[in-house]
Formats: C-alpha cells, structure tokens, sequence
C-alpha cells in the first residue's frame, strides 16, 4: 500500500506544472482509458518502458509481424524487467501481437572500469547486485528469460530470437560495457531488428554525464563505426506526440535506424499503385 501511495504523491509531484484539464484528463485515462491512452497519457509507473513496449508491438502489427522482442540490458533488482512483463502482457492482448521479453546481466553487480570512460568517480565494481535473483525466476512467465553472462565478454546476439527486436532498454552505466552490447547489434542481420527499433539509455541525461564518457560516448563511437545503422535521439519528435510534453525521460528516448534493413531496400509501392496526389482547398476541384 505504501509503494502505491508513493507512487501516486510522484505522479501528482509530476504533474502538478500541467494545466488542470490535461491533469483531469489523466486521471480520467487512468481510471478507464485503454492500454493506448494509459502510454499516451504516462498512466504508467514506467512511463518510457510503457512507451518502448507500445511503440515495438505497434510497428510490428503495421509491417504485418507476428510478434517483436524487446530487451533490457542491466536488470539489477528486476524492477524494470518485471514492468516490462506486465506491459508487455496489456500491449499484447489490446493489439494482438505476441511479445517476447529478454533481460541480461551479469548478475553479479558491475564489474571493474576500464578507464575514466566508464565513470569511475561514480560507480564501484559490485553496484547494483541481483539480490532478488530466484524470486526474480518465479516472477518470470513462460515469454519471458532472464540470460547471466559477462555483457562486455559474452555474446548477446547468440541467444535466439522468435521474433525481431522492437525495443532495447540499455542501463549498464559504463562505456565499456554499452559499446560492447552496440557493437555487437551491429552485427546482428537486419532481419533480427525492426527498421526502426526504439532504444532506451537510462544514464543519458543524468548529472556528470556527457558525451565524452559513458552510454553518450558509446553511442557517438557506434555510429562513427556503422555507416548503415545509426542511432538518433527522438526526443524533439516525439514530444510533439505526447500529452506531458516536459517529461524527463523523453530525452532519453533514441531510435536504431536499421539502414540495411530489407524493409529500406524496396519502393513503398510497386507495380500499377497510384502515385499519391495532393489536393488545394484554393482551387475548385
């Protein structure tokens, strides 16, 4: 009880700077609204992994997909893989499409920095530890997996994928390991990736942060590296399509543009398709 009363004194807390329709309209959406309303209207404790989840599962159903994937790198405790467990189970049954959840970590807490990359003067080898591995587990339904191995060592891409990714949430907090897990998205065939999958960088926006260490570096290096996938910020599009425009964690919303992907590869229409033809109020048609 105490966590959910937190948690709504948060949202009011939020919320307070918007204009009182908007906030009534809220709480309206929070008490009826649909699965859609609820991520368009941030009704989630989670508002970006509600928002990731939506967005993957929709842009699957448009492309005619069966089911998406979606992964969080640096579960922890598992806060945010079990929210994804339970957005992904409202996503599913409100659009129809089968949603796959995959989390990997290490297990152990972080591991040692490499050099001042990583953010050594804030963070220490053994932070963030799964402490609630087993009940994690059992936490766990049959869609979803938790993978342990070494992020920087270990090979992600080589646990198999039912369905292509649509949402990564990436919350690994030093550079060393966030090129690791880019620079081997790299390598993975466009077929495993949607032409646009959303990413989420959890560190992007936090104090000390920058774009000379840690997850911004990382991403900086990635699209340095890949001519045919990069990694864009969306944050200044999407803020025109969402109802709580000042959000913080809009800014750490990116996008995987998958260039190599065979969806980029084809004309949009083909064979005796009409061209598309606009018409002008001015004149009498």
């Amino acid at each position: 009880m105490n966590g959910k009363l937190n948690y709504i004194k948060r949202i009011i807390i939020k919320k307070m700077p918007y204009p009182l329709h908007l906030n009534l309209m809220g709480a309206l959406v929070w008490l009826f609204g649909s699965v859609r309303l609820k991520v368009l209207y941030d009704c989630y404790r989670r508002p970006e992994y509600a928002y990731g989840v939506w967005e993957a599962a929709s842009r699957a159903k448009a492309l005619g997909m069966k089911g998406v994937t979606v992964i969080e790198f640096g579960v922890a405790t598992g806060r945010g893989l079990m929210a994804m467990v339970i957005y992904a189970q409202k996503v599913s049954k409100e659009l129809g499409i089968a949603i796959n959840i995959l989390g990997f970590d290490s297990g152990e807490g972080m591991p040692d920095f490499d050099d001042y990359r990583d953010h050594p003067e804030l963070y220490t080898k053994g932070d963030f530890p799964m402490i609630f591995r087993d009940k994690l587990y059992s936490f766990l339904p049959s869609n979803a997996k938790l993978v342990l191995m070494d992020l920087i060592a270990d090979d992600w891409t080589k646990t198999p994928l039912e369905y292509p990714i649509g949402f990564i949430s990436i919350d690994v907090d030093y550079y060393s390991s966030t090129i690791a897990i880019l620079n081997r998205m790299a390598n993975l065939d466009s077929s495993n990736l949607m032409p646009n999958t959303v990413m989420y960088f959890d560190d992007v926006i936090l104090d000390n942060h920058n774009l000379f260490q840690g997850e911004q570096l990382a991403i900086t290096d990635f699209n340095n590296a890949n001519p045919m996938r990069k990694i864009d910020a969306f944050a200044k599009v999407l803020r025109h399509k969402r109802m709580f425009k000042h959000a913080h964690w809009l800014e750490n919303i990116y996008q995987l543009h998958v260039l190599d992907h065979y969806y980029r590869q084809n004309a949009y229409r083909t064979g005796d398709a009409p061209v598309t033809v606009i018409t002008n109020k001015y004149f009498k048609q």
